[in-house]
């Protein structure tokens, strides 16, 4: 059988937004666009063929091994049961909290929620952010310290967006993307300080994929501010996904080269955060 690719989740950059006209036309998602050379898609491609006739030669027994061996194949290949690789993929991703569909949740439901506020739909618009919400409380489960605090912080802050929604008090769509900002800062301190802990612990794959994890929330997160990036925080956020696919394939790395690499994504998320506060002020 041929392995089922699906495509991974991301923000979605080809829907045009309409802008009101104080706010301009560029959009976080065409900003995140510009700030990434772009993304390549997989294809999705589906179960080989099964050819029921060929158990018969093995007689009635056999046929009926064979029909059922090819049932449960189709049900894994359309989603109604789920196969052991894909849960067990599933399951690891949740627990390491850095798989690229994980990672591109929130931020779903950030562009759904921008959209529908941009249409007055406020009612689904609330409903988006509280379903971002629900991810953020879920990641400060297993948080600690100040990245607990907040993340805790951010889930308020997003709920209290959702209600103010519905009472129809927000007037600006800056409102939405400077705290979907500030909630990406808070998931990146999150994923770095889990990156660091693995590191300590020389736990290289999980360490790789947090610090994974927090190169892409650092890069959502400024793509919604929409302040103007440096060169400098461009390259650590290329050399930090070189460095956390080295982590996690096991290979190319030396513990210099990781330190070093912790240090520079955790100054650039220190910078982005004092940003992001100033600008609440």
């Amino acid at each position: 059988m041929r392995p089922v690719l699906r495509p991974s989740l991301h923000i979605d950059r080809d829907r045009s937004l309409q802008e009101s006209s104080e706010e301009g036309s560029i959009t976080p998602a065409d900003r995140l666009g510009r700030m990434r050379a772009g993304r390549t898609q997989n294809m999705e491609c589906g179960p080989a063929p099964v050819n029921p006739g060929a158990g018969r030669a093995g007689g009635d027994f056999m046929y009926k091994m064979m029909w059922g061996f090819a049932m449960v194949l189709i049900l894994i290949a359309t989603g109604a049961v789920t196969g052991p690789s894909e849960a067990a993929s599933k399951s690891q991703a949740v627990e390491k909290g850095a798989s690229k569909s994980f990672t591109d949740v929130p931020g779903q439901h950030f562009q759904k929620a921008r959209q529908d506020f941009l249409k007055k739909d406020t009612k689904d618009a609330a409903a988006e952010i509280r379903k971002s919400a629900a991810f953020l409380k879920s990641e400060a489960e297993r948080a600690t310290g100040e990245t607990k605090e907040a993340l805790t912080a951010s889930v308020s802050e997003l709920e209290k967006l959702a209600d103010d929604l519905e009472k129809g008090t927000v007037t600006s769509v800056k409102t939405l993307d400077e705290t979907f900002a500030r909630a990406d800062h808070a998931l990146a301190e999150h994923h770095y300080a889990k990156a660091s802990e693995s590191w300590a612990k020389r736990e290289t794959v999980r360490a790789g994929e947090d610090l994974k994890a927090a190169g892409v929330y650092l890069e959502h997160g400024l793509a919604w501010s929409g302040q103007k990036v440096e060169s400098g925080t461009r390259d650590v956020l290329r050399d930090s996904r070189i460095l956390a696919g080295k982590l996690i394939e096991g290979t190319g790395w030396v513990p210099d080269e990781v330190g070093k690499g912790l240090a520079s994504v955790g100054k650039e998320i220190e910078k982005f955060g004092k940003r992001v506060e100033l600008a609440k002020k």
